[in-house]
């Protein structure tokens, strides 16, 4: 064989084991290996069931929002809904009545003070929602705003609740507070309190779905921007 023949072979052959020897080890590392790939599970389907583990909802003792595909639930009754007693209406009468005895609301008083200060109270115990309620009680007015969570609820559900007083903000986890939240209802409906609201109609505190455990939130004597 010639010498010239026979170098080249041998240069070949070296060349073919290096890159065998280079695809082997990149193999290895990215972990192309079928057997692997079969058997490894999709991280979408890990993240879902991490999901599942970390949902608050599965904390709430009763569930205000349907996620389920059935039909959306009408109250009982008629179309018109007129045999359907306004929940409220012995409150709302009774304000009607005395109007003309009540005081306007006064919004600012001289030179408002609309610094914001950064503080905060923030509320996640029943005890600390019951205090605020104390203090709401004796109040003339108060601003409130609600935060809505979608992302992972078809209808979704109040995650957060922002309440001002003129003296203090006061910021409500209701995924804490979810299945107490009722102790609020009788601040929201007393009319002598005037409640401020930001776009009230199309952000209501709670839907009033049949499907709903009572108490639901309302609210009497509204003022909205």
């Amino acid at each position: 064989m010639d010498s010239s023949l026979f170098y080249s072979f041998i240069s070949t052959l070296a060349v073919v084991a290096i890159m065998i020897s280079f695809a082997s080890a990149v193999f290895s590392l990215t972990g192309f290996h079928k057997n692997k790939v079969q058997s490894s599970c999709c991280y979408l389907v890990k993240e879902e069931e991490e999901i599942k583990k970390s949902k608050p909802q599965t904390l709430f003792k009763s569930v205000l929002a349907d996620n389920s595909y059935n039909p959306f639930q009408h109250l009982n009754g008629d179309s018109s809904g007129l045999n359907q007693q306004h929940p409220y209406e012995e409150e709302i009468q009774c304000f009607l009545q005395k109007c003309e005895e009540i005081q306007e609301f006064s919004f600012v008083n001289g030179k408002a003070d609309l610094e914001t200060k950064g503080s905060h109270v923030w509320v996640d115990k029943e005890h600390q929602l019951q205090e605020l309620v104390d203090v709401l009680s004796k109040r003339k007015i108060f601003v409130v705003d609600t935060g809505q969570h979608s992302f992972r609820s078809f209808l979704g559900f109040t995650a957060l609740m922002q309440i001002s007083t003129r003296s203090e903000d006061y910021l409500l986890d209701i995924i804490a507070l979810h299945d107490v939240m009722g102790v609020l209802c009788p601040v929201f409906a007393n009319p002598k309190i005037c409640k401020v609201k930001s776009k009230y109609t199309s952000q209501n505190l709670y839907q009033t779905n049949q499907s709903h455990p009572k108490p639901t939130i309302r609210t009497a004597v509204v003022f909205t921007t």
